[in-house]
């Protein structure tokens, strides 16, 4: 599939289905502003993450090679209210 084609379906996707957060676009806007390679996950691939954690009601994620947070916004993002997160070397 042409990756351009491929964009324009994930971007109708975002619009409809996932949206953004203010959180999430500041998050994607520092990435761009500190020159980071766009390597994070889509927002329907974080999406997907946040509805799997809260479906299996899972109480403790793992995330391995976070980069700029997006997908820990999300993953932090289902967990219940009150849970803390933990990142090594903080």
């Amino acid at each position: 599939m042409d990756s351009q084609l491929l964009m324009k379906v994930e971007d109708y996707f975002t619009g409809k289905l996932v949206g953004q957060e203010k959180s999430f676009s500041d998050a994607l806007e520092r990435q761009e502003r500190e020159g980071f390679p766009f390597i994070n996950v889509l927002p329907t691939l974080g999406k997907l993450l946040f509805l799997l954690v809260k479906l299996i009601k899972e109480r403790i994620v793992l995330e391995i090679g976070t980069l700029g947070d997006y997908g820990s916004l999300w993953l932090a993002k289902a967990f219940p209210e009150g849970m803390q997160s933990y990142e090594p070397g903080n």
